[in-house]
């Protein structure tokens, strides 16, 4: 049984980093590779042997999911916003 743990410190630099190495990109094309990532980091911490490791994987997947929510959250308001300007 997994404990679910806090997100590693190692998870915000390597957002930083990644959204980084990405094309300036529209917030839907961004959360959808920030899914994909998530997705990599979920299998990949399906076949790792180490608990610790594949805690962090999981821990990093979830950041990746959270933040792409909280893109398309962010993108739903500002249309709702200016439809509202109109």
């Amino acid at each position: 049984m997994r404990y679910e743990a806090s997100a590693p410190a190692s998870i915000l630099p390597l957002l930083r980093r990644w959204r980084s190495s990405l094309p300036h990109a529209e917030p839907p094309c961004l959360a959808q590779s920030l899914r994909i990532e998530a997705q990599r980091c979920f299998r990949l911490a399906r076949g790792i042997a180490s608990v610790e490791l594949a805690d962090e994987l999981e821990a990093i997947g979830r950041a990746f999911e959270s933040e792409a929510v909280e893109l398309e959250t962010r993108r739903v308001l500002s249309v709702e916003a200016a439809g509202r300007a109109a």
